[in-house]
């Protein structure tokens, strides 16, 4: 494994095409503080970094590789709403990355953001927000058959090791168990404490992982370790 301290906005570190697998689950923007960053940028600015982002991973993706998307169906900032699924696959497009497939589950979380989206809907809910339904984009560079995702999926996201929301165990089981195949080189953008990579060395799998919060990737890092040594 490998492990940064740095934005996946530049993945040089990272072969291109060398990549079997991207699993992301990306900030939302709705204000949740990850360690020492806060998620609440302006707009445009959160979606030119995603931009920057899709652009590496289109680059580092191998042929016949994967790369999944975990966004809210709707986001709420102020009055404005943001079909995620449309913006992200416009972005995914533009870089050379087709939508294969898409999958919905539904989650929970401890804090206020996460709502049914008839609450998002209401005009007089102006607080940030996403949607309990979370849609997974399967995104490739050609035709291929892919396996397909569990269906009527319920998630819940327990805060951990410090960090908000980190990956359900359930939850990165059914991500693997449906797209992982055995050896795969997979990328997480977004790893936050390392939990994806851990059970990626698991199952024998190489696993590169990108972390702006020095402490989640210190914790990454030696979860990654720890999973070697077993």
């Amino acid at each position: 494994f490998r492990v940064y301290n740095k934005s996946s906005e530049d993945m040089k570190e990272v072969e291109p095409e060398s990549a079997d697998l991207v699993i992301t689950d990306p900030p939302f923007n709705v204000g949740t503080c990850f360690g020492s960053k806060v998620d609440n940028d302006p707009h445009e600015k959160y979606i030119n970094m995603m931009r920057n982002i899709t652009s590496e991973i289109g680059r580092v993706l191998s042929p016949k590789g994967l790369a999944l998307m975990l966004v809210p169906a709707m986001v709420k900032k102020g009055l404005t709403t943001y079909a995620y699924p449309k913006i992200y696959s416009s972005i995914c497009n533009d870089n050379g990355l087709k939508l294969l497939d898409s999958f919905s589950y539904l989650v929970t979380e401890d804090d206020f953001d996460c709502v049914p989206m008839k609450e998002i809907l209401k005009s007089d809910l102006s607080r940030k927000c996403h949607s309990e339904e979370i849609v997974g984009l399967v995104f490739s560079k050609g035709k291929q058959k892919i396996n397909t995702f569990p269906q009527k999926r319920f998630y819940r996201y327990v805060p951990r090791e410090g960090h908000p929301c980190p990956y359900p165990p359930e939850l990165m089981k059914d991500l693997l168990d449906t797209f992982f195949r055995s050896g795969d080189a997979v990328i997480d953008p977004f790893m936050g404490t390392g939990s994806l990579g851990v059970e990626v060395l698991r199952r024998q799998g190489s696993f590169i992982g990108y972390e702006l919060d020095r402490n989640f990737y210190l914790k990454a890092k030696r979860k990654c370790n720890g999973a070697l040594k077993r």
